[in-house]
């Protein structure tokens, strides 16, 4: 969970505002992280070297929110910080816990400033005394044991930092020590993994790319290459010879490829919900037969620029060409969910819904299961995925479709399970 995050200029001014409006702007207004940092940093007009700094801290704190509240509030015994004061101490707090090459002397002293040219004396004479405690049980407060199963929903929820609700469910599904393991890593920093178009372009890919790639992985069949930083401008991207897939979704791919090959020689697949695309090129890489479509307009203009890139043999349908398209061997539903198996890689996403909207989700997710029913023959094949851990959108969802379908796999993938995969749920139905 540490970050190696390089030492930077001692003027950060500029870049810990812009942190500010970004943390605010997922956490209070629920602006997806993406979207806020692009915005701000847009605006601002910050370097390359900025943005990268921008993203690293505005995703580290959201990653560990609760930990970092839970540690400022052990030295607030008077008053708890509130506002823009505690918000800055998150960030210094994630600086002084899981950056590994910062000094925490700078990072004290540059607070502590900055506070003061913000909010005044009293608060930055109070900010120096926390940090500075904080700094000196660092070891204490960066990985704490868990709290016991006999502490309170809240404890516990706080250790994992994420909402109560969303513990609550964790636990209900997997019980304490699972649950645990499932927290641990998705407090991890994710790597970037892709899938090659081929297995000719493997040799070529590991000799020219300018990104240390540290390892190479192999989930029921799918391989990739993992590496941090940007991958746009690696060679080969803007010709489609590789894209950006992580393993629990190639692994999906390669089981749901298999299956539909079994069954035919060029069988004939609807991706219901296919941006931003990957999805859809894979498939058709793996010699599938793709019709492709997004109930989002903007969405869909993802899904046909990198189809575009690397599979133009995919088409791109609107929603209201979806029957007229058709038939189809099979129709994959990869529903909209909460995303509580991809923390690591969209951290701000425990934050950015309520439990409340959750039931929405559900409903969401029945539906367009129950319509691909309608989009295939009896025998035709529904694949189901969700990029969550929890039961209700998942196994719960595939249980009450009851005698309209045989269940012929199914398959939980999660990152407590393999180091570097994200959670995924994923059904083989079959029309009965």
């Amino acid at each position: 969970m540490v970050s190696p995050a390089q030492n930077r200029p001692a003027n950060r001014t500029v870049p810990r505002k812009l942190a500010l409006s970004i943390l605010t702007d997922v956490v209070a207004n629920r602006k997806p992280l993406d979207d806020a940092i692009e915005a701000h940093a847009a605006r601002a007009g910050v370097t390359s070297a900025d943005r990268a700094w921008l993203t690293e801290i505005s995703s580290g704190v959201l990653r560990t929110l609760r930990r970092l509240d839970t540690a400022i509030d052990a030295y607030s015994l008077k008053k708890k910080p509130a506002g823009k004061v505690r918000k800055i101490l998150q960030l210094a707090v994630y600086q002084l816990l899981y950056q590994d090459r910062v000094f925490p002397a700078t990072v004290v002293s540059e607070t502590v400033d900055f506070v003061r040219a913000e909010e005044g004396e009293p608060p930055a004479k109070f900010v120096n005394a926390l940090l500075r405690k904080i700094s000196d049980a660092r070891a204490e407060w960066r990985d704490p044991a868990d709290p016991g199963e006999r502490a309170s929903v809240a404890e516990k929820a706080a250790w994992a930092s994420v909402p109560d609700a969303w513990w609550k469910r964790l636990e209900k599904d997997y019980g304490y020590a699972e649950a645990c393991a499932i927290a641990r890593s998705a407090l991890e920093r994710p790597e970037i993994w892709y899938r090659l178009r081929s297995e000719n372009e493997m040799p070529a890919f590991l000799e020219r790319g300018p990104l240390p790639l540290s390892a190479r992985a192999r989930v029921d069949g799918a391989e990739g290459e993992k590496s941090r930083g940007s991958v746009t401008e690696l060679e080969g991207f803007r010709e489609g010879k590789w894209i950006v897939q992580d393993l629990a979704s190639q692994s999906l791919v390669d089981r749901f490829a298999k299956v539909l090959h079994d069954r035919g020689a060029k069988p004939r697949l609807l991706d219901r919900c296919a941006a931003p695309g990957g999805k859809s090129v894979a498939m058709s890489w793996a010699g599938i037969d793709v019709v492709a479509t997004d109930a989002s307009e903007g969405r869909r203009r993802l899904l046909e620029e990198s189809v575009a890139r690397a599979a133009p043999g995919v088409r791109v349908v609107a929603e209201r060409e979806i029957s007229a398209s058709g038939p189809y061997d099979a129709v994959w539903v990869d529903a909209p969910c909460s995303g509580s198996g991809i923390l690591r890689r969209h951290p701000d996403v425990r934050w950015a819904k309520a439990d409340a909207e959750l039931g929405s989700l559900i409903e969401i997710q029945a539906r367009l299961l129950r319509e691909a029913l309608t989009l295939v023959s009896t025998g035709g094949l529904v694949f189901y995925s969700v990029c969550s851990l929890f039961a209700d959108e998942g196994r719960n969802q595939v249980r009450a479709l009851g005698t309209a379908v045989r269940v012929l796999d199914e398959i939980r993938l999660g990152p407590d399970q393999t180091p570097s995969v994200d959670g995924f749920y994923g059904a083989v139905l079959e029309k009965a």
